[in-house]
Protein backbone atom coordinates (compact mmCIF):
# COMPACT_ATOMS: atom_id res chain seq x y z
CA UNK A 1 0.00 0.00 0.00
CA UNK A 2 2.82 2.42 0.89
CA UNK A 3 4.56 1.65 -2.40
CA UNK A 4 1.39 2.50 -4.35
CA UNK A 5 1.04 5.76 -2.43
CA UNK A 6 4.65 6.73 -3.23
CA UNK A 7 4.11 6.01 -6.94
CA UNK A 8 0.87 8.02 -6.91
CA UNK A 9 2.62 11.01 -5.26
CA UNK A 10 5.41 10.82 -7.85
CA UNK A 11 2.92 10.71 -10.73
CA UNK A 12 1.02 13.71 -9.34
CA UNK A 13 4.28 15.63 -8.88
CA UNK A 14 5.40 14.94 -12.46
CA UNK A 15 1.96 15.71 -13.90
CA UNK A 16 1.83 18.97 -11.94
CA UNK A 17 5.22 19.94 -13.38
CA UNK A 18 3.92 19.38 -16.90
CA UNK A 19 0.64 21.23 -16.34
CA UNK A 20 2.12 24.12 -14.39
CA UNK A 21 5.40 24.74 -16.18
CA UNK A 22 7.16 27.94 -15.25
CA UNK A 23 6.64 30.72 -17.77
CA UNK A 24 9.75 31.67 -19.73
CA UNK A 25 10.48 34.83 -21.70
CA UNK A 26 13.18 35.51 -24.28
CA UNK A 27 14.20 38.88 -25.71
CA UNK A 28 15.67 38.78 -29.22
CA UNK A 29 18.16 40.24 -29.57
CA UNK A 30 19.09 40.59 -25.89
CA UNK A 31 21.03 43.81 -26.65
CA UNK A 32 20.51 46.61 -29.12
CA UNK A 33 20.81 50.31 -29.87
CA UNK A 34 17.86 52.66 -29.26
CA UNK A 35 15.08 52.19 -31.84
CA UNK A 36 16.40 48.77 -32.92
CA UNK A 37 13.75 46.07 -33.27
CA UNK A 38 13.10 43.98 -30.15
CA UNK A 39 10.99 40.81 -30.17
CA UNK A 40 9.79 39.36 -26.86
CA UNK A 41 8.52 35.77 -26.81
CA UNK A 42 6.86 33.92 -23.97
CA UNK A 43 6.10 30.25 -23.35
CA UNK A 44 4.51 28.39 -20.45
CA UNK A 45 1.86 31.04 -19.75
CA UNK A 46 -1.75 30.07 -19.18
CA UNK A 47 -3.94 29.59 -22.27
CA UNK A 48 -5.60 32.77 -23.54
CA UNK A 49 -3.92 34.86 -20.82
CA UNK A 50 -3.57 38.60 -21.52
CA UNK A 51 0.01 39.80 -21.17
CA UNK A 52 1.42 43.08 -19.80
CA UNK A 53 5.03 43.97 -20.60
CA UNK A 54 6.65 46.35 -18.11
CA UNK A 55 10.10 47.89 -18.39
CA UNK A 56 11.74 48.45 -15.01
CA UNK A 57 13.67 51.72 -15.29
CA UNK A 58 14.51 51.82 -11.56
CA UNK A 59 13.05 50.52 -8.29
CA UNK A 60 10.64 53.46 -8.29
CA UNK A 61 9.92 53.75 -12.01
CA UNK A 62 8.25 51.13 -14.16
CA UNK A 63 6.65 51.82 -17.53
CA UNK A 64 4.69 49.81 -20.07
CA UNK A 65 6.83 48.74 -23.00
CA UNK A 66 5.03 49.66 -26.20
CA UNK A 67 4.37 47.13 -28.92
CA UNK A 68 3.79 47.62 -32.61
CA UNK A 69 0.35 47.16 -34.16
CA UNK A 70 -1.09 45.31 -31.14
CA UNK A 71 -3.43 46.66 -28.49
CA UNK A 72 -3.65 43.46 -26.45
CA UNK A 73 -1.07 40.71 -26.25
CA UNK A 74 -2.71 37.37 -25.61
CA UNK A 75 -1.24 33.91 -25.15
CA UNK A 76 -2.52 31.25 -27.51
CA UNK A 77 -4.20 28.00 -26.43
CA UNK A 78 -0.75 26.56 -25.56
CA UNK A 79 0.35 29.58 -23.50
CA UNK A 80 2.74 30.99 -26.12
CA UNK A 81 2.85 34.62 -27.27
CA UNK A 82 5.06 37.07 -29.14
CA UNK A 83 5.28 40.87 -29.16
CA UNK A 84 7.32 43.17 -31.36
CA UNK A 85 8.71 46.38 -29.88
CA UNK A 86 11.90 48.45 -30.01
CA UNK A 87 14.73 49.32 -27.65
CA UNK A 88 13.66 52.57 -25.92
CA UNK A 89 15.27 55.81 -27.10
CA UNK A 90 14.72 57.74 -23.86
CA UNK A 91 16.95 55.62 -21.60
CA UNK A 92 20.68 55.66 -21.01
CA UNK A 93 22.79 52.76 -22.17
CA UNK A 94 22.79 49.94 -19.66
CA UNK A 95 20.98 46.83 -18.44
CA UNK A 96 17.24 46.84 -17.76
CA UNK A 97 14.73 44.26 -16.62
CA UNK A 98 11.48 43.53 -18.42
CA UNK A 99 8.72 42.15 -16.20
CA UNK A 100 5.96 40.12 -17.81
CA UNK A 101 2.64 39.82 -15.96
CA UNK A 102 -0.22 37.62 -17.11
CA UNK A 103 -3.85 38.39 -16.29
CA UNK A 104 -4.26 34.90 -14.76
CA UNK A 105 -1.21 35.12 -12.49
CA UNK A 106 1.68 33.99 -14.69
CA UNK A 107 4.83 36.07 -14.47
CA UNK A 108 8.40 36.08 -15.69
CA UNK A 109 11.36 38.42 -16.22
CA UNK A 110 14.05 38.94 -18.82
CA UNK A 111 17.01 41.35 -19.00
CA UNK A 112 17.95 43.47 -21.99
CA UNK A 113 20.91 45.75 -22.65
CA UNK A 114 20.51 49.11 -24.34
CA UNK A 115 23.72 49.88 -26.22
CA UNK A 116 25.15 53.39 -26.68
CA UNK A 117 23.74 55.37 -29.63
Amino acid sequence: MLKILKVLVLVIFLFKGILFAQPMVVAEPPAGKPEAKLVIRGTGFLPDEEIDIILKVSEEEKIGLGTTKVDIIKADSRGNWEAESAFPVFLRAGFYEIIILGSKGSQSKVKIEILPK
